[in-house]
């Protein structure tokens, strides 16, 4: 049930109402939306001269309609309505009609403070200080509404009300991604991404992984923060810091494992080190500290519409980092609380890297360009097409009476050939693709929001038959064939996208059994899949998940096995399954 509430609050003299302000406020069940405008109408009273139940009635109408413009461009950031420029544009600029009607002021009163500025260079503080949205904006926002739900979701797969129900998240969210997100082999084109691309395609490397981490802590209210050691050259070496108000949580991204604390000796490491850690070596003793947050969550912007997102699409967009902007806690300050003696805040910066895979993947080159869509073009398969149909009417052949039997097969066989040359020129031309369907996006995404269920797993297998195919038919007069049908082979490119699209769903299916708690039923999916696809680029993915399956079923054996195979020179995941087969020796 939602109630309304239209409330007021004078700020300056004025004449005029200023910018919306919608805040969520959940009483016992009943969303409360309690709306209000930044500025002022001449405190609480009409105008002079103004009927009250007219103004009234003025106020409310506008409460509908900044409320229609908002739900309507959050509706339209969807990850599928944002593939091509065109709309982006038309999105953002949705968002910047609702800004200019509804919430010009509030961000107006909003001033980047020089403390939150002095982390970020020239180019970043122009932006920061824009009142408009941007492309770049629109994809943060809807990055973080995925994340969120993704994060939710998460969550609630721990119904333990514990102590440690907050670790056990965090714990859960870390490893959530190791599982889901895999480190490119060294023949793999390592294009810039955004956070999205590194979702959809599962892909990445241990900064991405560090970046996700972040992002999606970030939505559960807690942050992640790199540590570097003392000094260091470069952020080659680092380690992904959860802040709790009092407590450091210690993960390394790069073996996919948390550090475990002394007298933690579970295989997966359940107790992950603090600050006690840090201090026992030199290295660590005086970190670098690295905030993990894009330009676009810095902006004043970010904050008021974080405000006023509809309950069902809320996310957490702003990040205050020193103070000054807002009355929220800075970043700066809840971090060094989380281990005061080990985190000082004077060595604290911003991590570039994720601002410049963002910047870099927004102006690719052509050849970049060409790339990233061969990449991600199995996400709209099954591809749909006509039937094809010859051009030549065989009948008219088969039906002269002047040739004879051999004579009629040799006109068909010719003038079929003919007909094959057209069609491979469609195939040159990469016209046999056919209408994208993009179900396999769909899927997708609803997995990287946190489904899991028996109607995901039934979508990946119907996706999977509907590629399975490897050839394309088309009729032919049943004199020639009884069967009316003839096929070719289908064109290399297109085979490869079904390939792929066929494998992804397979390895997919594998995870979301895991997530579901049906790990014999994991096991043989990803068993299967190496089968299936030899050179999949899952290979080595699906033998680490399913390792990790077996270890749920308590058959220690066989994961000790796995491992070692998967700790094979050509995984680059072979640290990960080293570590896991000395954790499982060491627990026999």
């Amino acid at each position: 049930m939602q109630i309304l509430l239209a409330i007021t609050a004078p700020c300056r003299p004025c004449n005029q109402w200023g910018s919306l302000v919608r805040l969520p406020v959940l009483v016992t069940g009943i969303t409360v939306m309690l709306v209000g405008f930044s500025g002022c109408g001449g405190g609480n009273q009409p105008a002079p001269g103004t009927d009250s139940t007219s103004a009234g009635d003025s106020m409310t109408s506008k409460v509908d309609a900044c409320r229609t413009r908002m739900e309507s461009a959050i509706q339209r950031l969807r990850p599928e309505s944002l593939p091509r420029n065109d709309r982006q544009a038309r999105l953002v600029s949705r968002l910047n009609s609702w800004l200019a009607e509804c919430a010009a002021d509030a961000v107006q009163d909003l001033e980047v403070s020089e403390e939150n500025l002095a982390f970020l260079g020239a180019s970043a503080r122009r932006a920061v200080s824009s009142p408009r949205f941007t492309v770049s904006d629109a994809a943060w926002v809807r990055d973080n509404m995925i994340l969120s739900q993704l994060a939710r979701e998460i969550a609630a797969q721990d119904n333990d009300p514990g102590a440690d129900s907050e670790i056990r998240r965090i714990v859960n969210v870390f490893r959530w991604i190791i599982n889901n997100i895999s480190i490119r082999t060294a023949d793999e084109s390592a294009l810039p991404s955004g956070l999205l691309d590194i979702l959809l395609t599962g892909r990445g490397d241990p900064r991405s992984r560090a970046w996700v981490f972040a992002a999606l802590v970030r939505q559960l209210q807690r942050d992640v923060v790199l540590l570097l050691p003392s000094e260091p050259e470069d952020d080659a070496e680092f380690l992904a810091a959860a802040c709790l108000d009092d407590r450091l949580l210690l993960f390394d991204p790069t073996t996919g494992v948390p550090i475990p604390s002394d007298g933690d000796m579970s295989v997966l490491a359940d107790s992950p080190a603090g600050a006690e850690y840090l201090k026992a070596r030199e290295p660590w003793q005086k970190p670098e500290i690295r905030i993990i947050a894009q330009t676009a969550a810095i902006c004043p912007r970010m904050l008021v519409l974080q405000q006023q997102l509809p309950v069902d699409s809320s996310a957490i967009l702003y990040e205050e980092l020193a103070g000054g902007t807002s009355n929220i806690l800075p970043l700066v300050e809840r971090v060094a609380a989380a281990a005061p003696d080990v985190l000082d805040a004077s060595r604290v910066a911003l991590w570039e890297w994720p601002n410049q895979q963002v910047t870099a993947a927004a102006s690719l080159d052509e050849d970049q360009q060409r790339k990233r869509m061969e990449f991600l073009r199995h996400f709209e398969a099954p591809f749909e097409r006509k039937q094809l149909e010859l051009e030549t009417d065989f009948r008219d052949i088969l039906s002269q009476p002047n040739l004879t039997p051999q004579q009629r097969n040799n006109v068909w066989t010719q003038r079929f050939f003919e007909e094959a040359e057209k069609m491979e020129e469609l195939i040159a031309e990469d016209k046999l693709f056919g209408r994208p369907s993009s179900r396999l996006l769909r899927a997708r995404l609803s997995q990287i929001k946190g489904a899991h269920g028996v109607e995901l797993i039934q979508q990946f297998q119907k996706i999977r038959t509907a590629c399975i195919d490897d050839e394309i038919s088309f009729v032919v007069p049943r004199e020639i064939d009884p069967g009316g049908r003839r096929s070719i082979p289908l064109p290399d490119t297109i085979r490869s996208v079904n390939q792929r699209a066929t494998g992804d769903t397979l390895y997919w299916t594998g995870i979301c059994q895991m997530d579901r708690g049906e790990p014999g039923t994991a096991v043989s999916t990803f068993q299967n899949y190496r089968r299936q696809y030899p050179n999949g680029i899952w290979f080595y993915p699906s033998m680490l998940n399913q390792a990790l399956s077996l270890l749920e079923q308590g058959r220690t054996a066989t994961a000790a096995e796995i491992l070692r195979d998967a700790a094979h020179a050509d995984n680059p995941e072979r640290s990960r399954a080293r570590w896991l087969l000395e954790r499982l020796q060491a627990n026999p």
